[in-house]
């Protein structure tokens, strides 16, 4: 129904499988899977932050040089809130650094768990947030999360090296996509209605948190 990993982070993924990065060659096969290992600590990061509460759509961000972060939909007894969880600092090469000796599942997590997580709710109107939700029932988020080049509007292929990605998380991780920032190049996003969504989301939780409150 309903879901910034950077294309430098790709490149990167592939550098240190490949043994780069002056690593061991024994120790290169334990990052094979680094995507999907980092996207694992990211969760129990994530997870820890949110706490209890139903998330009913959550969006992650994946930005190149600044700290992960969240914003979440919650489901609530009256209906919807809307928080933001931002790491004090970056989990990918800190908490999650390939540079250094390979480390188990288990350590990086607890190494993450570490870092401050700075969680703040976000004053949207029910009326907006329930906007934000009836207009995500329309977009189709059925395809999975894929590695695949992107193509500009010519149809060639493109090789980004820097960026912001976004995952869309739904049904507790059961359904999860994720399309990356294009808005501000020729290259054509792998969902645009969906990165248009995602777009608007960020832009109002952005106005709503400078608004001064009484």
């Amino acid at each position: 129904m309903f879901s910034r990993s950077s294309f430098c982070l790709l490149a990167v993924f592939l550098f240190v499988c490949s043994g780069s990065l002056g690593q061991d060659a024994n120790a290169a096969p334990r990052h094979k899977n680094a995507i999907d290992e980092y996207r694992a600590v990211l969760d129990a990061y994530f997870e820890s932050a949110r706490g209890t509460t139903e998330s009913v759509i959550v969006v992650r961000t994946y930005p190149s040089f600044e700290p992960e972060s969240e914003i979440v939909i919650q489901s609530e007894p009256t209906g919807y809130a809307v928080v933001q969880i931002s790491a004090a600092k970056q989990v990918w090469g800190t908490a999650y650094n390939l540079t250094k000796a390979p480390l188990t599942a288990e350590e990086y997590i607890s190494k993450a768990l570490a870092i401050k997580a700075v969680k703040r709710k976000v004053p949207l109107s029910d009326q907006r947030i329930n906007d934000f939700v009836g207009k995500l029932r329309q977009i189709d988020v059925s395809a999975p999360l894929q590695r695949r080049p992107l193509k500009n509007s010519k149809g060639q292929e493109v090789l980004m090296t820097d960026g912001t990605s976004y995952e869309l998380i739904l049904e507790g991780g059961r359904v999860r996509t994720w399309v990356t920032d294009t808005s501000d190049s020729d290259t054509v996003s792998e969902n645009p209605p969906l990165l248009d969504w995602i777009v608007e989301l960020e832009t109002a939780v952005k106005r709503a948190q400078q608004i001064p409150q009484r």
